[in-house]
């Protein structure tokens, strides 16, 4: 993507919006980056907004100016913002490009990407598989919701055989186009976010888009004791690894590989071929869906 000597408008000044701001800016964008909040409302991140205007940033505040925005060459969004923000509209009939901040991570992404989305427990595994890879030696990043923003994670990453492990939220992926994780993560659904994404249907829309540019080199990683989750199967370009806390339902389904709970041992099962590969001891964090989140880690790390 070039973005040198383009106007780009970034909008919402939250950790995702100046981690854009400031990644456009150093790769010689012109930079506007807008927030309705007003200036003494970023009392607390001053220091933030002047080292974006330090990067040569034209910071505007209290308003979403619509001259702007018809007027750039691309419009990126915080995932606090709604893309059904009525002043986009203008833009969008100018046919400016409007996606988020992962989507434009994604454009500049070097490495292997694994996703991961879900209602519950995506943290705790982006968490997990990022220490298993490291423990194993593995060089890993970890961002995206967790905490740092995705574009600031790719700015370490020079090696295109590191691994980026991305949580990803609905809000990340509704406006993602070309994000292709080479490892797709779906822990579980449930509503949630429905004042967003106005129905459970668009919500798990937005969580499908996870896979949307895998091919049959990639996986998705599927929890099978989830309905909606493993009925993602149908459809899906990418192999299919399936997790579940009952090994012996899988078995009988006829799955033949998977990472499964079988009493206390956590299994791998591979073309009908079994192994140990955990004890639920070995969890650090108590709970059953702490051992599905164990089962999604092992199955994205395999």
């Amino acid at each position: 993507m070039k973005v040198a000597g383009q106007t780009i408008v970034v909008i919402g000044l939250g950790e995702s919006g100046r981690a854009a701001s400031e990644f456009l800016a150093r790769r010689g964008a012109r930079v506007i980056a807008m927030d309705v909040k007003r200036e003494e409302e970023f009392a607390r991140r001053r220091e933030a907004l002047e080292a974006l205007r330090t990067l040569g940033v034209r910071v505007v505040l209290g308003a979403h100016p619509p001259e702007l925005l018809r007027a750039a060459d691309a419009i990126v969004l915080s995932p606090g913002v709604p893309p059904t923000l009525a002043v986009l509209d203008e833009a969008r009939r100018a046919g400016v490009p409007i996606f988020g901040e992962v989507e434009l991570a994604a454009r500049f992404l070097r490495g292997i990407l694994i996703g991961i989305t879900g209602t519950n427990g995506k943290t705790t595994v982006t968490a997990w598989i990022g220490d298993l890879l490291a423990r194993c030696g593995y060089c890993a990043h970890v961002g995206g919701n967790i905490g740092r923003a995705l574009v600031r994670v790719i700015e370490e990453v020079h090696d295109a055989r590191c691994f980026v492990v991305a949580e990803l939220s609905s809000f990340q992926l509704e406006l993602a186009e070309t994000l292709r994780p080479r490892v797709a993560v779906v822990t579980n659904i449930a509503p949630d976010h429905l004042d967003r994404h106005g129905s459970l249907e668009a919500y798990i829309a937005a969580k499908r888009r996870i896979f949307q540019n895998q091919t049959e080199e990639d996986w998705a990683v599927l929890n099978a004791d989830d309905p909606t989750v493993r009925a993602m199967a149908e459809g899906a370009r990418a192999r299919v690894l399936l997790f579940s806390r009952q090994a012996d339902r899988m078995v009988a389904e006829g799955v033949e590989r998977g990472v499964f709970l079988r009493g206390d041992r956590l299994i791998l099962r591979w073309e009908g071929q079994e192994r140990e590969v955990a004890r639920g001891a070995d969890i650090p964090l108590r709970g059953a869906h702490n051992v599905e989140n164990a089962l999604a880690a092992l199955a994205a790390t395999l």
